[in-house]
C-alpha cells in the first residue's frame, strides 16, 4: 500500500518581489483538516499560526496534534524564482502515515493567511499578504491498495436477504460491523451497506462487486434521498 502525499507552496507573486523571512519579521497562517484547525504554535502570531517559512518540525507537531490525523512526515523544499513568473519561496510535502488518514484523504486547507490573529508584516512596512502568489494544495501521490490485500466474500446470491449480506460482509476480517437493508430495485434488488465500525482497517470501506463476469463498483454515498414507492396488489 502507499500513502497520500499533499503539497503546498508559499511564494511571492513576482520574481522581482522577495518575501520577508521569518527570522527578520514574522508572518503566518493556519492549516485546517476537515473540521480541525491548527491551534498550538504561536510562531506566526496567535494560537495555531505557523510561520510562512517555518520548520518541518513545526508543521508536523501541529498536524499530529489533530485527532483526525495521527501521524505525518513533512519535508521542505526551497523554491527559486521563475523569470517573468512567481518569485522565490518554500514548498512543503506532507505524507499522511497515521491510521486515521490511510487511503484517499480530504485536502488540507491553508487559511487565515495574515489575518484572524496571524501576523501580516513586511520589512518595508507593507503587508506580507499583498506580495503572495495564490496558495493551493496539490495531491502529489494518490494512495492505492495492492490487489493481494483485497478481501473477498463468499459467493452471495443475487437475491440475498439483508441478513445474509450482513453475515457475508462481516466475515471479512477488516469489515467490522455493518448494517444492511434491502429493497426492490426495478427487476432486482439493491442493498444499502453502512459500515458502523471497522477492525484495524487502514482504508475507507469501498465495495467492489464482480457479477456475471462484469465488474460493478459500489459508491460511498453520504447523501440522503427520499423516493416514493407505490405498492399495488394484483389479484
Amino acid at each position: 500500500s502507499t500513502y497520500e502525499v499533499q503539497s503546498f507552496s508559499i511564494r511571492s507573486n513576482a520574481d522581482s518581489v522577495t518575501l520577508s523571512p521569518s527570522a527578520s519579521i514574522s508572518s503566518g497562517y493556519r492549516m485546517r483538516f476537515k473540521s480541525e484547525t491548527t491551534a498550538v504554535t504561536t510562531g506566526g502570531g496567535g494560537k495555531g499560526c505557523l510561520r510562512w517559512d517555518g520548520s518541518v518540525a513545526e508543521i508536523k507537531a501541529e498536524l499530529e496534534a489533530m485527532a483526525g490525523i495521527g501521524s505525518v512526515t513533512v519535508t521542505k523544499e526551497e523554491m527559486s524564482s521563475i523569470v517573468g513568473g512567481v518569485g522565490a519561496g518554500v514548498k512543503y510535502y506532507i505524507t499522511f502515515t497515521g491510521l486515521n488518514v490511510r487511503g484517499n484523504v480530504p485536502p488540507l486547507q491553508i487559511v487565515d493567511v495574515g489575518k484572524n490573529g496571524c501576523l501580516d508584516a513586511h520589512n518595508s512596512g507593507g503587508f506580507f499578504g499583498q506580495d503572495l502568489a495564490p496558495i493551493s494544495v496539490e495531491q502529489e501521490n494518490i494512495p492505492f491498495i495492492p490487489f493481494y490485500e483485497v478481501q473477498t466474500t463468499v459467493e452471495i446470491p443475487y437475491d440475498a436477504e439483508a441478513g445474509d449480506m450482513k453475515v457475508a460482509i462481516e466475515a471479512l476480517s477488516r469489515a467490522g460491523n455493518v448494517d444492511v437493508s434491502r429493497e426492490v430495485n426495478r427487476h432486482g434488488f439493491s442493498w444499502d451497506v453502512t459500515f458502523v465500525n471497522t477492525k484495524d482497517s487502514l482504508y475507507s470501506p469501498l465495495l467492489v462487486i464482480s457479477a456475471n463476469g462484469e465488474h460493478l463498483s459500489a459508491s460511498i454515498d453520504s447523501g440522503v434521498s427520499v423516493v416514493g414507492i407505490q405498492q399495488v396488489e394484483i389479484n
